[in-house]
């Protein structure tokens, strides 16, 4: 499947653009509403002197969890469980659209070790930050937690932050804890 050209929402950077943060949204979300919902937890949105900030909304496709409903999401799969194989062609499908996207910000000149998604080919892997609220009633705090070890066990560099009373959802704490590790990043 050839790649989509995504919509997205995007918060320039201030000075000059010499980094990229491309922020995917969660399954049903749209890139302008994640963006509108960092707004409202931060107050403002996540901005930076020379980040671009990209919110890209991930097509709409039939989503099995709904029973085939139209839904933006990343990728398809078969049902919302840890033990639940990937459906790798939809997975294959949005790397390819968010290619894309790095294609453009390197056209803008912007180099990949300057963004912070980069291709899962390229060596050294970035380091990974994964945050996880323990009251998650959707995606368990454990499934978070046997992600971390497998990540771990493959070799990737990665750190986890557990938000006690945590939901489905984001807060300030992890918003900024995100913002630092960005300007860690991206801003050497």
């Amino acid at each position: 499947m050839a790649a989509v050209k995504l919509q997205k929402s995007v918060v320039s950077q201030a000075g000059k653009h010499t980094a990229s943060v491309i922020f995917l949204h969660g399954s049903g979300d749209t890139g302008p509403g994640l963006r509108r919902w960092v707004y409202d937890v931060l107050g403002q949105n996540l901005a930076f002197e020379n980040i671009r900030v990209i919110y890209p909304t991930a097509p709409a496709r039939p989503y099995t969890p709904m029973r085939g409903a139209q839904s933006h999401v990343w990728f398809d799969r078969h049902k919302i469980s840890q033990d639940c194989p990937e459906h790798l062609e939809s997975i294959d499908s949005m790397c390819d659209n968010l290619s894309a996207i790095v294609q453009e910000e390197i056209r803008a000149g912007i180099p990949k070790h300057r963004m912070a998604v980069e291709n899962a080919s390229q060596q050294p892997l970035p380091e990974l930050l994964q945050c996880h609220g323990k009251a998650d009633e959707l995606v368990f705090h454990s499934w978070a937690e046997e992600t971390y070890s497998l990540l771990k066990k493959a070799g990737l560099s990665t750190s986890f932050h557990s938000f006690p009373d945590l939901n489905h959802q984001l807060c300030r704490q992890e918003l900024e804890l995100l913002r630092s590790w960005i300007l860690k990043k991206v801003s050497l």
